[in-house]
Protein backbone atom coordinates (compact mmCIF):
# COMPACT_ATOMS: atom_id res chain seq x y z
CA UNK A 1 0.00 0.00 0.00
CA UNK A 2 0.96 3.64 -0.30
CA UNK A 3 2.34 5.39 2.76
CA UNK A 4 -0.60 7.82 2.61
CA UNK A 5 -2.98 4.88 3.12
CA UNK A 6 -1.36 3.88 6.39
CA UNK A 7 -2.52 5.06 9.78
CA UNK A 8 -0.49 7.34 12.03
CA UNK A 9 0.49 4.50 14.39
CA UNK A 10 1.73 2.38 11.49
CA UNK A 11 4.71 4.65 10.99
CA UNK A 12 5.06 6.95 14.02
CA UNK A 13 8.14 5.63 15.84
CA UNK A 14 7.62 2.38 13.92
CA UNK A 15 9.60 0.84 11.07
CA UNK A 16 8.60 1.10 7.42
CA UNK A 17 10.40 0.06 4.23
CA UNK A 18 9.58 2.19 1.20
CA UNK A 19 10.36 1.70 -2.49
CA UNK A 20 12.02 5.07 -2.95
CA UNK A 21 14.00 4.75 -6.22
CA UNK A 22 16.01 7.95 -6.82
CA UNK A 23 15.39 9.32 -3.32
CA UNK A 24 18.12 7.02 -2.03
CA UNK A 25 20.64 9.31 -3.75
CA UNK A 26 19.93 11.85 -1.03
CA UNK A 27 21.55 9.42 1.42
CA UNK A 28 24.83 9.31 -0.50
CA UNK A 29 26.61 11.68 1.87
CA UNK A 30 26.30 9.13 4.65
CA UNK A 31 26.55 5.80 2.78
CA UNK A 32 27.58 4.47 -0.63
CA UNK A 33 24.50 4.23 -2.82
CA UNK A 34 24.43 1.82 -5.76
CA UNK A 35 21.94 1.85 -8.64
CA UNK A 36 20.07 -1.15 -7.25
CA UNK A 37 19.62 0.46 -3.83
CA UNK A 38 16.00 1.55 -4.29
CA UNK A 39 14.60 0.89 -0.81
CA UNK A 40 14.81 2.88 2.41
CA UNK A 41 14.04 1.83 5.97
CA UNK A 42 12.46 4.72 7.86
CA UNK A 43 10.93 5.61 11.15
CA UNK A 44 9.36 8.98 11.97
CA UNK A 45 9.34 11.68 14.61
CA UNK A 46 7.84 15.12 15.28
CA UNK A 47 10.38 17.92 15.02
CA UNK A 48 10.66 21.14 17.04
CA UNK A 49 8.18 22.91 14.75
CA UNK A 50 5.59 20.16 15.24
CA UNK A 51 6.15 18.79 11.73
CA UNK A 52 6.21 15.05 11.03
CA UNK A 53 9.54 13.92 9.58
CA UNK A 54 10.74 10.55 8.30
CA UNK A 55 14.35 9.64 9.06
CA UNK A 56 16.28 6.97 7.18
CA UNK A 57 17.91 4.24 9.24
CA UNK A 58 19.28 2.24 6.29
CA UNK A 59 18.90 1.51 2.56
CA UNK A 60 18.95 -1.64 0.46
CA UNK A 61 18.11 -3.56 -2.69
CA UNK A 62 14.93 -5.40 -1.63
CA UNK A 63 12.04 -5.16 0.79
CA UNK A 64 13.69 -7.81 2.94
CA UNK A 65 17.26 -6.65 2.34
CA UNK A 66 17.41 -3.06 3.53
CA UNK A 67 20.14 -2.79 6.16
CA UNK A 68 22.99 -0.96 4.43
CA UNK A 69 24.14 1.81 6.75
CA UNK A 70 22.26 0.43 9.75
CA UNK A 71 25.54 -0.04 11.61
CA UNK A 72 26.33 3.68 11.27
CA UNK A 73 25.38 5.84 14.21
CA UNK A 74 24.15 8.73 12.12
CA UNK A 75 20.83 8.91 10.35
CA UNK A 76 21.25 8.63 6.57
CA UNK A 77 18.70 11.28 5.62
CA UNK A 78 15.34 12.90 6.35
CA UNK A 79 12.19 13.31 4.26
CA UNK A 80 8.89 15.09 4.59
CA UNK A 81 5.53 13.26 4.40
CA UNK A 82 4.88 15.00 1.06
CA UNK A 83 7.98 13.38 -0.44
CA UNK A 84 7.03 9.87 0.65
CA UNK A 85 3.21 9.83 0.68
CA UNK A 86 2.83 8.28 -2.78
CA UNK A 87 5.45 5.56 -2.33
CA UNK A 88 4.78 1.87 -1.81
CA UNK A 89 5.43 1.02 1.82
CA UNK A 90 5.47 -1.99 4.13
CA UNK A 91 5.78 -2.12 7.89
CA UNK A 92 8.46 -4.47 9.21
CA UNK A 93 9.25 -6.10 12.53
CA UNK A 94 12.42 -4.39 13.76
CA UNK A 95 15.64 -6.13 14.67
CA UNK A 96 17.43 -5.14 17.85
CA UNK A 97 19.92 -3.15 15.80
CA UNK A 98 17.08 -1.14 14.24
CA UNK A 99 15.56 -0.49 17.66
CA UNK A 100 18.88 0.58 19.18
CA UNK A 101 19.69 3.02 16.37
CA UNK A 102 16.20 4.50 16.30
CA UNK A 103 15.95 4.79 20.09
CA UNK A 104 19.22 6.70 20.29
CA UNK A 105 18.11 9.10 17.54
CA UNK A 106 14.68 9.73 19.08
CA UNK A 107 16.15 10.29 22.54
CA UNK A 108 18.27 13.10 21.13
CA UNK A 109 15.35 14.66 19.29
CA UNK A 110 12.98 14.58 22.26
CA UNK A 111 15.27 15.48 25.14
CA UNK A 112 13.76 18.96 25.50
CA UNK A 113 10.13 18.05 24.76
CA UNK A 114 7.86 18.38 27.84
CA UNK A 115 6.51 15.09 29.16
CA UNK A 116 2.90 16.35 29.04
CA UNK A 117 3.23 17.00 25.29
CA UNK A 118 4.77 13.57 24.71
CA UNK A 119 1.80 12.10 26.61
CA UNK A 120 -0.62 13.54 24.05
CA UNK A 121 1.38 12.01 21.20
CA UNK A 122 1.33 8.56 22.77
CA UNK A 123 -2.45 8.52 23.16
CA UNK A 124 -4.19 6.75 20.28
CA UNK A 125 -7.69 8.07 21.02
CA UNK A 126 -7.27 11.17 18.84
CA UNK A 127 -5.30 9.67 15.95
CA UNK A 128 -8.16 9.93 13.46
CA UNK A 129 -8.40 13.73 13.92
CA UNK A 130 -4.66 14.46 13.80
CA UNK A 131 -3.24 16.48 10.94
CA UNK A 132 -1.26 14.23 8.58
CA UNK A 133 1.74 16.57 8.49
CA UNK A 134 1.49 18.20 11.95
CA UNK A 135 0.33 15.48 14.37
CA UNK A 136 0.01 17.83 17.36
CA UNK A 137 -2.74 19.64 15.44
CA UNK A 138 -6.20 18.13 15.96
CA UNK A 139 -9.77 19.12 15.12
CA UNK A 140 -11.80 20.77 17.89
CA UNK A 141 -15.53 21.37 17.49
CA UNK A 142 -17.50 24.46 18.48
CA UNK A 143 -21.29 24.38 18.74
CA UNK A 144 -22.51 26.97 16.24
CA UNK A 145 -25.87 27.77 14.63
CA UNK A 146 -25.66 25.05 12.00
CA UNK A 147 -24.28 22.43 14.39
CA UNK A 148 -20.75 21.47 15.34
CA UNK A 149 -18.04 23.13 13.26
CA UNK A 150 -14.44 22.02 13.68
CA UNK A 151 -11.31 24.17 13.74
CA UNK A 152 -7.63 23.39 14.08
CA UNK A 153 -6.23 23.25 17.61
CA UNK A 154 -2.61 22.70 18.60
CA UNK A 155 -2.80 20.08 21.33
CA UNK A 156 -0.70 20.96 24.39
CA UNK A 157 -1.66 18.63 27.22
CA UNK A 158 -4.24 16.41 28.88
CA UNK A 159 -5.80 17.35 32.20
CA UNK A 160 -8.10 14.69 33.55
CA UNK A 161 -10.77 14.12 30.85
CA UNK A 162 -9.81 17.33 29.01
CA UNK A 163 -7.63 17.66 25.92
CA UNK A 164 -6.32 21.21 26.04
CA UNK A 165 -4.64 23.37 23.45
CA UNK A 166 -4.58 26.59 21.44
CA UNK A 167 -6.92 27.60 18.62
CA UNK A 168 -4.95 28.02 15.39
CA UNK A 169 -7.56 29.82 13.27
CA UNK A 170 -10.30 32.33 13.97
CA UNK A 171 -13.68 30.80 14.77
CA UNK A 172 -17.00 32.65 14.70
CA UNK A 173 -16.52 33.84 18.28
CA UNK A 174 -12.85 33.40 19.16
CA UNK A 175 -9.54 34.56 17.74
CA UNK A 176 -6.59 32.36 16.92
CA UNK A 177 -4.44 31.88 20.02
CA UNK A 178 -7.40 31.34 22.37
CA UNK A 179 -6.89 28.56 24.92
CA UNK A 180 -9.38 25.72 24.44
CA UNK A 181 -10.42 22.99 26.85
CA UNK A 182 -12.17 20.14 25.07
CA UNK A 183 -13.80 16.83 25.91
CA UNK A 184 -13.79 13.73 23.67
CA UNK A 185 -17.04 12.34 22.31
CA UNK A 186 -18.19 9.84 19.69
CA UNK A 187 -21.37 8.86 17.88
CA UNK A 188 -21.09 5.20 18.76
CA UNK A 189 -18.16 4.55 16.47
CA UNK A 190 -14.54 3.96 17.40
CA UNK A 191 -13.56 7.41 16.08
CA UNK A 192 -13.50 10.13 18.70
CA UNK A 193 -13.89 13.87 18.17
CA UNK A 194 -13.28 16.83 20.48
CA UNK A 195 -15.92 19.30 21.65
CA UNK A 196 -14.91 22.70 23.05
CA UNK A 197 -16.34 23.12 26.55
CA UNK A 198 -14.36 26.17 27.68
CA UNK A 199 -12.65 28.82 25.54
CA UNK A 200 -10.42 31.57 26.86
CA UNK A 201 -9.66 32.46 30.47
CA UNK A 202 -11.79 30.64 33.04
CA UNK A 203 -14.12 32.73 35.16
CA UNK A 204 -14.56 31.77 38.81
CA UNK A 205 -17.80 29.98 37.93
CA UNK A 206 -16.25 28.14 34.98
CA UNK A 207 -13.22 27.21 37.08
CA UNK A 208 -15.49 25.47 39.58
CA UNK A 209 -17.31 23.67 36.75
CA UNK A 210 -13.98 22.70 35.17
CA UNK A 211 -12.72 21.16 38.41
CA UNK A 212 -16.06 19.44 38.99
CA UNK A 213 -15.95 17.84 35.54
CA UNK A 214 -12.44 16.59 36.22
CA UNK A 215 -13.59 15.03 39.48
CA UNK A 216 -16.62 13.44 37.81
CA UNK A 217 -14.42 12.15 35.01
CA UNK A 218 -12.03 10.58 37.49
CA UNK A 219 -14.89 8.83 39.31
CA UNK A 220 -16.24 7.55 36.01
CA UNK A 221 -12.81 6.39 34.88
CA UNK A 222 -12.65 8.94 32.06
CA UNK A 223 -9.13 10.32 32.19
CA UNK A 224 -6.85 11.23 29.28
CA UNK A 225 -4.07 12.44 31.57
CA UNK A 226 -3.32 14.07 34.88
CA UNK A 227 -1.02 16.98 34.10
CA UNK A 228 -1.98 19.86 36.41
CA UNK A 229 1.30 21.50 37.41
CA UNK A 230 0.71 24.85 35.70
CA UNK A 231 -2.02 26.91 34.13
CA UNK A 232 -2.34 26.64 30.36
CA UNK A 233 -1.86 30.08 28.81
Amino acid sequence: MKLREMGFRDYYHNYVVLEADALTEECSRAVTVKEQDCFILCSSFIDGDGSLRFHVLSIGQEWHDCEKGLCKEEILGEFTPEQLAGLEARTVEPTQRMIDKNSAFLAGKYQDVPSHLMETRENTLLDTIRDDFYPDVVKAGFIEEAGIREYDMRLCRFSGPFAEGVLLEDSQEYAAGTVLRTLPYSFGSEDHRLLVVFAGALSSENRLMYERLKEQGARAGVCLGSYEKQELN
